[in-house]
Order: structure tokens, then C-alpha cells, then sequence
């Protein structure tokens, strides 16, 4: 029997790799999304196939949303607004809340994403997550920092390898180490968890930690540039972004009920270089 999901935000790099991940996986589902597309250049992440709809629209738009849910009737939502990997960017996710709010009244099962506590500055993700645990039904993931194909370059790995790629790249000397996950993971995940009916809070488990010089290092090798180190405070780094924030803060999000999933990635190290070399080949990306 085909399931029917509705995706919120289908232009953000997760939702977008989320959607590409399932479809080609499974034939099992039929996917709405929907998104704003805040910028031009965002429609080139919306993923085109015969079992992906997509609606342009504000997902805080009530009328809006209620015409999408009655003309779709989804099964399960899954909701990326609220994640965002840049802090200042979380501001504009407040008005997500009323999203919630409103498929809440739907009794559609949600499977909401969040940052983790470590890197949820304004507690936007908390406030989100509290709505949704409003319905035993659903399901909220927190989330590390997360990298893959087709991220904007403003945040996260995509940022680091725009500027050096760019010749631009300078790493403070010291730095705390961050921990990451993939977004194909990341959407492995999200398929598990609608897949077995997971309700209640699930910790994306990280696929590694790395530094942000240890990184510059990998990086540089793989796409055979050199970057520039320094003892003074960057601004592209500081603790005003959560780009490089380390996920320092204990974790409250449960692991044991997805103790059956496994990633489809092993190694930290070996995604990064696997990603840096798709950039590299696919400058395109790099363009967005």
C-alpha cells in the first residue's frame, strides 16, 4: 500500500537529500513538499520525479497549508522547518511553530526536526519539540551539525569548501572539535523512523568528531589548495554562528529505540572526502 508524506522546507539541502534518498529507495511512497523557496536559486534543489509534488508556498501560511492537507491527506509529515544550521537563521523559523500548531489539529503524525540542545541557542527546536510531543504519535530527531551534496555554501562543510576552493579559507589555530552526521544518514533515519512507527524523542547518533584544523588539513588535500591559519578572532567562526559550535551539551533525545537502525556511512573522514570531492567535480553546487 503507497503512503502518502507531506515535506515542509523540500528546498533545504536535509529535505531535499531526505526526498531523493526515499524515492529512490522505495517505491512504497508519494511525496508532497512544500516550500517557500526563499531564494531563486532554490529551485534547483527540488528534487523532479512522478512521485514528488511540490507546492510553492509559506508553510506558515494557515489557508495555505490547510488547502495542501486536504488536497494531499498525508499519512505522516515530515517537518524540516526548525532546523537550520546557522543560529541566526532560527529567527525566521519562529513562525514554524504555528506550522506545528496547525498539523497538530490534523492528527497527522509528525516526524519533526530539531537541533540538538548543544546548538538550539534560541531554544527554538525545544519550543517546537514540546508542541509536537503534544501527540504520542510523533516523533522529533535532534540533530548534530550535518553536511552533504547540494548544501548552501553560507554554513556547515559546504561553507569551508567554498572558501577554499575560493583561496579564502582562514582557520583559527584553536578551535573546539564539532560533531557531525551525514544527511544521507540523516534521511536512512527519518525512513526508519516513519517506516516502524518510532514516537518520542530519537538522537541522530553522530558519525564522528573532527577539528576544524584537522578538517582544513583533509580538505585541502582533496582538493589540492592551502588555506591560512591565524591567532585572531573570526567572525565567520565565532560563537554568534553555530556553524563550527561544538555540541558540547549532554544530549537528553533517546537512542535505544532506533538501536535497529544502522547508518549507511562508517566513517567520518571518508564521507567528508567522498562530499568535498562531489563539490569539486560539481561546481555547479558551489554556484547556488
Amino acid at each position: 500500500m503507497t503512503r502518502k508524506l507531506l515535506v515542509c522546507g523540500s528546498a533545504g539541502f536535509l529535505m531535499s537529500n531526505f526526498i531523493r534518498y526515499l524515492l529512490y529507495r522505495s517505491k512504497d511512497y508519494e511525496i508532497a513538499s512544500v516550500d517557500r523557496l526563499a531564494n531563486e536559486c532554490d529551485a534547483k534543489r527540488i528534487y523532479v520525479h512522478r512521485n514528488h509534488k511540490f507546492y510553492l508556498g509559506d508553510v506558515t501560511d494557515r489557508h495555505f497549508m490547510e488547502r495542501v492537507i486536504h488536497l494531499e491527506r498525508p499519512d505522516v509529515v515530515v517537518n524540516g522547518i526548525g532546523y537550520n544550521e546557522k543560529r541566526v537563521d532560527q529567527f525566521r523559523h519562529v513562525g514554524s511553530i504555528s506550522v506545528v500548531r496547525e498539523l497538530l489539529e490534523h492528527n497527522i503524525p509528525i516526524v519533526q526536526l530539531v537541533q540538538s540542545p548543544g546548538l538550539d541557542a534560541l531554544g527554538t527546536g525545544n519550543l517546537i519539540a514540546n508542541l509536537t510531543f503534544r501527540d504520542q504519535r510523533n516523533a522529533v530527531i535532534s540533530l548534530p551539525n550535518c553536511f552533504g551534496f547540494r548544501q548552501k555554501t553560507d554554513s556547515g562543510l559546504a561553507f569551508v569548501i567554498n572558501e577554499m576552493m575560493s583561496g579564502r579559507l582562514v582557520v583559527p589555530e584553536t578551535f573546539a572539535p564539532t560533531s557531525w552526521a551525514y544527511a544521507e544518514d540523516v534521511a536512512s533515519l527519518i525512513w526508519f523512523v516513519i517506516e516502524n512507527g518510532i514516537s518520542g524523542e530519537v538522537a541522530m547518533p553522530v558519525l564522528g568528531i573532527i577539528t576544524l584544523g584537522d578538517l582544513a588539513n583533509l580538505l585541502a588535500e582533496i582538493l589540492e589548495t592551502t588555506f591560512e591559519t591565524t591567532d585572531k578572532h573570526i567572525d565567520a567562526f565565532s560563537d554568534s554562528d553555530s556553524i563550527w559550535t561544538a555540541m558540547m551539551m549532554e544530549c537528553s533525545f533517546k537512542t535505544e529505540n532506533i538501536e535497529k537502525w544502522s547508518p549507511d556511512s562508517s566513517s567520518l573522514k571518508d564521507t567528508i572526502a567522498k562530499t568535498a570531492r562531489w563539490y569539486k567535480v560539481n561546481r555547479w553546487a558551489i554556484e547556488l
